[in-house]
């Protein structure tokens, strides 16, 4: 297959599996407001697949534009995809590729955002979590005969297994 057909395939399954984590990061935010562990373990296994497949996605964008780099005699580890249009001379290819980088840099720009807003619902969650069991813990007996200790409470989710 030649190698800048291969590359828009990849770039556009790119895009498309990278809209579908972003889906998947809007619906773990909602279902971290509403507490719902189960969907929670089922959106993190979806978002599992999603990464390995971008991974398998990212090494055949990477040998396609190997092809293509080999196909213009040049023989290099790295190149922007900036640098790969302005190599191209088929307007309409040039086009495409320009459109899906855009667009996938649109989707990795939400989906970082939208992240770090569930990072942010997680440690506010696990922070209510362990300050419910502080309250309910009892609070460990001060040891000793010298001036009154402050009593500490047991933290239970830091405790070892």
């Amino acid at each position: 297959m030649e190698p800048i057909i291969k590359l828009k395939q990849t770039l556009i399954a790119m895009v498309g599996v990278h809209e579908q984590l972003l889906d998947l990061a809007y619906q773990k935010r909602t279902i971290l407001v509403e507490g719902k562990t189960a969907e929670l373990q089922m959106i993190t296994s979806k978002e599992t697949k999603c990464t390995e497949l971008i991974s398998q996605l990212e090494d055949e964008r990477k040998q396609a534009v190997k092809g293509f780099l080999a196909q213009k005699g040049f023989i290099l580890d790295s190149i922007t995809m900036d640098q790969v249009l302005h190599m191209l001379d088929d307007s309409e290819d040039k086009q495409l590729l320009s459109t899906m980088t855009i667009r996938l840099k649109n989707v990795v720009e939400k989906l970082k955002y939208i992240n770090q807003n569930n990072q942010e619902l997680i440690k506010m969650s696990l922070s209510y979590i362990q300050y419910s069991i502080n309250i309910f813990m009892p609070k460990e007996p001060s040891v000793g005969y010298g001036m009154k200790q402050p009593a500490h409470s047991a933290k239970l989710l830091d405790a070892k297994i």
